[in-house]
């Protein structure tokens, strides 16, 4: 969650790797996207496991 706010905040967008479990099974590649949106100032962003759509 930290890098997805700091690529938000820092360069207002980009793509992002992490590695976490899923539930009851080992570690699998994350890829994210964050975007950050001013008139608010939040950040937006999304991840999902790499697996998922290698398959």
């Amino acid at each position: 969650m930290r890098n997805l706010s700091n690529i938000a905040t820092s360069i207002g967008e980009g793509f992002f790797r992490w590695w976490w479990k899923k539930p009851a099974d080992t570690e699998y590649e994350n890829i994210g996207y964050s975007k950050y949106f001013a008139p608010f100032d939040w950040f937006i962003g999304t991840g999902d496991y790499v697996l998922d759509y290698e398959e």
